[in-house]
């Protein structure tokens, strides 16, 4: 996990709404965290 924030984007597949994406991105991430188990 070098750069869970690049994952995040990929993962969350929202590039287009990036700037009004970021809450959903932080709950991405929350989700990608847990998965991994931190």
């Amino acid at each position: 996990m070098a750069n869970p924030m690049s994952k995040v984007v990929m993962s969350s597949k929202i590039p287009v709404e990036y700037e009004t994406g970021v809450l959903e991105t932080v709950d991405v991430m929350e989700e990608h965290i847990e998965a991994t188990g931190g």
